[in-house]
C-alpha cells in the first residue's frame, strides 16, 4: 500500500513538472521566442542607419527588413548588403526601388535618391534559404557597419 502512495505522489509530481513546461512552452511561443512577437522584434543601429527586424524568422517564408536611412538635401544615399545575406537569402523586393544597384566583392549597393532632409524609409522583403544562424551587415558606404544575427527556424 506504501508503494502505491509513493508511486502515485511521484506520478502526480511528474504530471505537473510537465503541464508547468508545456504552459512555459506556449506562454515563450505566444510572447515571439519562437517566431513573430515582442520577444523577437529587433532594433539596431548604426551611423546613418536605423533597422528594425524579427531576430527570429522561418525558413522559406517571406520575412522583412525596414531600414531607415539618414539621407542629404540632395543627392543620393546608397544601402549595402553584404554578400553572406545575400547567399543565404532569396531578395523577393525592395521598396522602393533603388534608383541604381551596384554589385562588389563585399555584396550590393543600393542607391536611393533623396528627395529632401529626413530620413529615407527602405523595406527589403528576403525568404531565407537555409537553416540556422544568419550573420548579416548592413552598412551606408564609408561608415561602419551594422552587424546582426538572425535565427532561421522550420
Amino acid at each position: 500500500m506504501a508503494e502505491s502512495t509513493i508511486f502515485m505522489r511521484r506520478n502526480w509530481q511528474v504530471q505537473r513538472a510537465g503541464w508547468a513546461l508545456m504552459a512555459l512552452a506556449v506562454l515563450l511561443a505566444v510572447a515571439g521566442l519562437f517566431g513573430q512577437g515582442p520577444l523577437s522584434s529587433r532594433s539596431a543601429g548604426a551611423p546613418g542607419l536605423t533597422l528594425h527586424y524579427q531576430r527570429v524568422v522561418r525558413l522559406e517564408a517571406a520575412q522583412s527588413l525596414e531600414f531607415a536611412l539618414d539621407a542629404p538635401e540632395a543627392g543620393d544615399v546608397a544601402l549595402e548588403l553584404d554578400r553572406e545575406f545575400l547567399t543565404r537569402t532569396e531578395i523577393q523586393r525592395i521598396l522602393p526601388d533603388p534608383r541604381t544597384v551596384s554589385t562588389s566583392l563585399a555584396g550590393q549597393q543600393l542607391h536611393f535618391a533623396a528627395a529632401g532632409a529626413g530620413p529615407i524609409a527602405v523595406r527589403v522583403l528576403y525568404v531565407p534559404k537555409r537553416l540556422g544562424r544568419l550573420p548579416a551587415r548592413f552598412g551606408i558606404p564609408g561608415a561602419a557597419p551594422l552587424s546582426i544575427s538572425l535565427l532561421v527556424l522550420p
